[in-house]
């Protein structure tokens, strides 16, 4: 493992808010770092339902991913849902997110998660069924979501 990765708290929230900020505007959106913060509260203060990690330099992080948790009958126990990750684009396409995610499985393997997973439609991108590979994780075609916001 050559890529460091934390854990973010509250000392990381500011760097968290800048990187999602950036991944938003490139993906056509603006969400300014401090409209982000409330949003991102929830990830970094130990919450049950999913955390955030910030990696590469302490300084100036290189990318993150923020994972949700849920319990799966179908899978036997917890596990982990891809929410978002993001690597700067001047460092894409070198392996880092495949090496965070292995690493990243392998803690939460031994901390009691059994699977991981990773929505791989239209709006996921280009880039993610080839990061879902290299990290193992296998397509299924059957899985669909129909969600409700309430």
């Amino acid at each position: 493992m050559t890529t460091a990765i934390h854990l973010c708290g509250e000392a990381e929230a500011p760097k968290l808010a800048e990187l999602v900020s950036r991944a938003r505007a490139e993906a056509g959106g603006d969400m300014a770092p401090d409209e982000l913060a409330p949003l991102l509260a929830p990830l970094l203060d130990g919450a049950a339902q999913g955390a955030a990690w910030i990696f590469g330099p302490g300084k100036a992080p290189t990318g993150y991913v923020i994972l949700s948790f849920r319990y799966s009958l179908a899978q036997g126990g917890t596990m982990a849902l891809v929410e978002d990750i993001y690597v700067r684009p001047a460092i894409r396409n070198r392996g880092i997110a495949t090496e965070v995610l292995l690493a990243l499985a392998a803690s939460l393997r031994d901390g009691g998660v059994v699977a991981m997973g990773m929505e791989l439609g239209p709006e996921a991108g280009e880039a993610a069924p080839r990061l879902a590979a290299h990290a193992g994780l296998t397509s299924d075609s059957t899985v669909t979501r129909a969600i409700r916001r309430l």
